[in-house]
């Protein structure tokens, strides 16, 4: 069955900028929340160790069933399967089993890891030679970058971690990555260097997997950034009457305001601006979500009861692209970018960037920029 979103949505345009109250706890803030009541560190590492064990044996045993499985399937020379009944119960243990990792397993590792690695975070600090607590900052980076996004955070622990001596390439490479969506593209380029300079073999694959596509990127994104900057320097000191419009996309997951560049891309905002007063935006969902890359909505489709039909959908005409102007905007962390099936087929779909994201620029057209609430459309999530 077809995706929905949790996510509604309705755009109002404002006339002036608003406050928008967004916070993420970090292990490396001393005043993060501890959390509800007193909790006993030594606890929750046994249990971590126990949850640990139990997802390696899960592991393990999805990987012997699948095997086990294989084994029994027809062949060209004996078309019929081996023993059915042995077929089943592996199904069986098999679903058992991926429920009991999905349901049970990872979320409770997900509840208690930020507990247990602020309770480590500075003891590792103190004695890089902890290999317990250097194990748990590796789960809860994986976890902030992976699931939750915080890019922000984990280059801040990251860094920290590579300060003390530690090289190992996970750390190396989210730690880079996480730089680069943050925008600090020299910090991300010299740690995504050393990253590269690992010859071994995990560090060869960790860095093929997550490294390697931004370090490519850094040059040239060092000097979008800077042209950005400007730019942005410049719409910040504009006079009241020649600001950019801004707009709150108000979500069932809360709000996000968004500035619009009505200078590089004017008929793209202008279209925006005349479907917003138009209430076609109104209760329309984020149709499509990929976690570490963007948030697509707008279709007028996701208020049918046809989830088939989602994404494809529009206002009934289309606009033209503006992203081959000499003075288009790149695609950075936040950007508002027009979806498109095709050079000039956009309409009312659009989609935020959670990552600046070098292959769509010239691409597609960008019109604007989350100013505060980014936090908000990395929330967003499907439902079956």
């Amino acid at each position: 069955m077809s995706a929905r979103l949790t996510s509604l949505f309705t755009l109002v345009l404002l006339t002036a900028a608003v406050s928008i109250a967004t916070s993420t706890s970090s292990i490396a803030a001393d005043d993060a929340p501890a959390g509800k009541g007193t909790v006993n560190i030594e606890d929750l590492e046994t249990e971590w160790d126990a949850l640990v064990d139990r997802r390696n044996k899960l592991s393990k045993k999805l990987q012997i069933l699948s095997e086990e499985f294989e084994t029994l399937q027809p062949t060209a020379a004996n078309p019929k399967p081996k023993n059915p009944k042995r077929i089943a119960e592996i199904q069986k243990e098999f679903e058992e089993s991926v429920e009991e990792f999905n349901t049970k397993t990872t979320p409770r590792m997900e509840a208690i890891l930020p507990t247990l690695a602020k309770a480590k975070y500075k003891a590792y600090l103190a004695n890089p030679k902890d290999k317990k607590a250097e194990d748990i900052l590796f789960n809860y980076l994986q976890m902030s970058y992976v699931a939750k996004q915080r890019y922000s955070e984990v280059a801040a622990i990251g860094q920290k971690l590579i300060a003390v001596g530690n090289k190992h390439p996970m750390v190396l490479n989210l730690t880079g990555a996480s730089l680069f969506c943050e925008h600090q593209f020299s910090e991300a380029k010299s740690v995504l260097d050393m990253a590269s300079k690992d010859k071994s073999e995990e560090g060869q694959g960790i860095f093929a997997e997550i490294g390697e596509r931004f370090l490519a990127d850094c040059n040239d994104y060092l000097k979008y950034w800077a042209k950005e900057q400007a730019i942005r320097e410049q719409e910040k000191t504009a006079p009241d009457d020649m600001k950019n419009p801004h707009v709150l996309l108000t979500t069932t997951k809360g709000d996000i305001e968004i500035e619009l560049f009505e200078d590089q891309a004017p008929n793209t905002v202008a279209n925006f601006i005349s479907l917003i007063e138009k209430g076609k935006y109104d209760n329309v969902g984020f149709h499509r979500v990929i976690p570490g890359f963007m948030a697509q909505g707008g279709d007028p489709n996701t208020l049918n009861a046809n989830p088939g039909d989602d994404g494809s959908g529009g206002p009934g005409y289309t606009i033209k692209c503006e992203c081959n102007r000499k003075d288009a905007r790149m695609h950075f962390s936040g950007s508002l970018s027009m979806a498109h099936a095709g050079q000039d087929t956009g309409g009312s779909q659009f989609f935020i960037t959670y990552i600046p994201t070098s292959h769509l620029n010239n691409r597609h057209t960008v019109f604007g920029r989350v100013v505060k609430g980014l936090d908000v459309a990395k929330d967003f999530e499907k439902i079956s």
